[in-house]
C-alpha cells in the first residue's frame, strides 16, 4: 500500500485478519515442523451461495471483506463452479 501524505503506510485490516488466521492454522498443526519448513497456500475462485435459496449472496460492499465464520458456516456454502455468465 502507498504511504499517506505524512509518509505512514496505512494499516490493512483485511490482510492482517487473513495473516492471523493462517498463523492460527500453523500453530495448531498436529505434527512437528522442521526449521525452514515451507507451506503452500491454495486459493479457490468461486462464489458464496445462500443455503436456503441456493443463490449467490450479494453483499453491499465496495472492497474485500471478511464474513464472520459462524454465520458463513451456518448460512452459506462455497461453489467453485464458475461459468462464463456474469452474476449481477
Amino acid at each position: 500500500m502507498e504511504p499517506s501524505f505524512d509518509n505512514v503506510i496505512p494499516y490493512n485490516d483485511v490482510v492482517m485478519r487473513v495473516a492471523d488466521r493462517i498463523y492460527e492454522f500453523l500453530i495448531q498443526c498436529p505434527f512437528e515442523l522442521d526449521q525452514g519448513s515451507s507451506w503452500e497456500i491454495e486459493a479457490k475462485l468461486g462464489r458464496i451461495v445462500d443455503k436456503r435459496g441456493n443463490e449467490r449472496i450479494l453483499i453491499p460492499v465496495e472492497s474485500e471483506t471478511i464474513i464472520r465464520e459462524d454465520w458463513a458456516r451456518d448460512n452459506t456454502r462455497f461453489d467453485s463452479k464458475m461459468g462464463m455468465v456474469r452474476d449481477s
